[in-house]
């Protein structure tokens, strides 16, 4: 779709790590703390009384129409599926501190998703096909966060989203991946994520039917892509979509090296 890949390149007003849409203001929210420290017998309601399992603090307050949990350094276990918020915003202390170790996909569904500042450490004991996976219809941020695979288990893909719209950005990944981003139907913006030295990717990013926009990421991530349908704006160029049918690649100030046949290639300064 033409139009929304317009809108998505549009830079004066897409998203940004820093305007992401928040109601955290809104008589409903609520911000519970979690610590590995803490307890699940507490009631997470301030900084000194911490609950300790993240899945048990957004079950106790599923019901807020805007729920933030603060997470303290240190390293949490963490499955299942989280779904039916408005929406649920996950906070680490930094990406190096904050560690959530995952022994299945890590999986929202539904509603405007926010996650930043933290770990996601698969140490599972058999091959998944997703490790950060986040449903349909929603808005999805995901900031500053590490990805690692460090097992000798396969995953297919790092971070897969159907979201509507977004935002991912400063993502690096860790370990072994088929995939390291795919999007589907989507409109996404993808900015300055990359790969750790010894990571090993088939693909950096894999779009289907999506309008999305890359920065800085190509070159970092690998050049390897795939695309099937939508429209792909790739700011840095050198991203290489060599598969199945995209409707527009434009890609600033390098060719690409391959496209697949049919596709409509600009390239411009």
């Amino acid at each position: 779709n033409f139009t929304n890949w317009i809108n998505v390149g549009n830079q004066t007003n897409a998203l940004t790590p820093d305007n992401f849409p928040s109601n955290l203001n809104n008589n409903n929210a609520k911000t519970i703390y979690v610590s590995s420290t803490g307890s699940d017998d507490n009631d997470g309601l301030t900084a000194s009384t911490p609950m300790l399992s993240i899945d048990k603090a957004i079950n106790k307050f599923k019901g807020a129409y805007v729920l933030q949990i603060s997470l303290s350094a240190g390293e949490y276990e963490v499955s299942g599926t989280f779904s039916s918020f408005q929406q649920l915003h996950i906070y680490g202390a930094g990406k190096s501190t904050t560690i959530l170790n995952v022994s299945e996909t890590f999986a929202f569904s539904y509603g405007e998703i926010s996650i930043q500042d933290l770990t996601v450490n698969y140490v599972g004991t058999s091959d998944i096909t997703n490790l950060v996976s986040f449903g349909r219809n929603g808005m999805l941020r995901a900031h500053n966060i590490y990805i690692k695979n460090l097992t000798n288990y396969n995953v297919n893909t790092a971070l897969i989203t159907d979201c509507s719209t977004g935002i991912i950005s400063n993502i690096k990944f860790f370990g072994k991946f088929n995939r390291a981003i795919h999007v589907n139907y989507s409109e996404l913006r993808i900015i300055n994520c990359s790969k750790d030295t010894d990571c090993v990717l088939n693909y950096g990013i894999y779009s289907n039917n999506t309008s999305i926009v890359t920065e800085n990421c190509s070159q970092a991530l690998g050049t390897n892509g795939r695309a099937n349908g939508g429209a792909i704006l790739s700011t840095d160029g050198s991203t290489k979509y060599d598969e199945w049918n995209p409707r527009m690649i434009t890609l600033r100030t390098a060719t690409p090296t391959s496209c697949a046949n049919g596709a409509i290639v600009a390239v411009y300064e």
